[in-house]
């Protein structure tokens, strides 16, 4: 039902800054035009499933900068990679590419089991993160009901590979997915604003938990201000990647864990049994209709603010992000 909006807001960008798009758009079209011509068909029909995700990646990236009103480059249009269907090919090869090309962030799209992922990952060196879809599915399980137990140490966690897991509830291919209609998050094509409870509740547990969030368009988009609220949460007490996560409660109607971040403790619980008074030593930070948030350090929510963006710096071949004085690594931590 945003579609529309969508649209208009993508309009409104270009015509921000129409030198800047059209310098990036025209060599991105070209390049697969050129590539439909001079490879044979088949060959160009993977290369054009290889490139467009690039460019993907690169065009929404571009598109972000410009909404924060950062100046962005053309050469972002290479800065992250999105590797689709990496089941089809080794990964050995996915190394080679992210070594030779150096991205900011690649991602993997390999559709599998959680043993499978694993070997995905040690064929391709852990040069790339990977979309936790074992997560995904207990999210699936859960669906905002009372089977919190689904939620302890899920995924890629259960493997300690939080390092390299891209976290998410909801992508474009499970959200629209027809052939699996009641074993998605939420179902098939779903009125968003209907299931806001599960869904806050849902991106509490994705934003307070290491990985790499990738949080749904749709759920950003419908619920931006409580969802925003989440993130600068996440981003003030410094949860990365590696957080330390302790699972106190799982069971029927109740879940609590504590997050360990850079900045200090979270402790996130959720369900409708939940302890609701507030621990000793922290803040209630943030209250949805069936989950509440606490922080170490006595912020409200109302006191966060989004850290200042961010400048990269290429040191010795490799890439660090600087703020407030302080160099990170591409995954959250802070660099030694």
């Amino acid at each position: 039902g945003q579609g529309i909006q969508w649209i208009r807001d993508a309009w409104h960008l270009f015509v921000w800054r129409p030198a800047n798009w059209i310098g990036a758009l025209v060599p991105a079209f070209f390049l697969c035009f050129l590539a439909g011509l001079l490879v044979p068909s088949f060959a160009s029909r993977a290369l054009m499933y290889a490139l467009w995700p690039i460019f993907g990646g690169g065009i929404a990236l571009m598109a972000h900068q410009q909404a924060q009103g950062n100046n962005f480059r053309v050469l972002e249009l290479f800065d992250g990679f999105r590797y689709d269907m990496t089941l089809g090919y080794h990964g050995k090869y996915l190394s080679m590419y992210n070594l030779a090309s150096k991205p900011f962030f690649s991602v993997s799209e390999c559709w599998s089991d959680l043993n499978t992922i694993k070997s995905h990952l040690e064929a391709a060196s852990y040069n790339t993160l990977a979309f936790d879809f074992p997560l995904k599915y207990k999210f699936n399980s859960w669906k905002g009901g009372s089977a919190y137990s689904n939620l302890k140490k899920p995924g890629m966690r259960s493997l300690g590979l939080t390092r390299n897991a891209v976290t998410f509830i909801d992508n474009h291919d499970t959200f629209h997915r027809s052939d699996n209609q009641s074993g998605e998050f939420l179902g098939y094509n779903t009125n968003l604003n209907g299931k806001k409870p599960q869904i806050l509740e849902a991106n509490a547990y994705l934003l307070m938990m290491p990985g790499v969030p990738c949080v749904f368009w749709p759920h950003w988009y419908t619920f931006k201000s409580d969802i925003n609220k989440l993130i600068a949460i996440r981003k003030r007490m410094g949860i990365h990647s590696e957080s330390e996560v302790t699972d106190e409660v799982a069971g029927t109607n109740k879940y609590s864990a504590t997050i360990t971040g850079h900045h200090g403790k979270v402790i996130l619980r959720m369900g409708s049994a939940r302890d609701m008074s507030k621990p000793a030593g922290y803040e209630h930070a943030y209250t949805g209709d069936n989950f509440d948030i606490y922080t170490a350090y006595g912020t409200g929510v109302e006191d966060l603010q989004v850290q200042p963006a961010a400048t990269k710096v290429l040191e010795n071949g490799t890439l660090y992000i600087v703020r407030d004085g302080e160099r990170y690594t591409v995954d959250g931590r802070l660099a030694e």
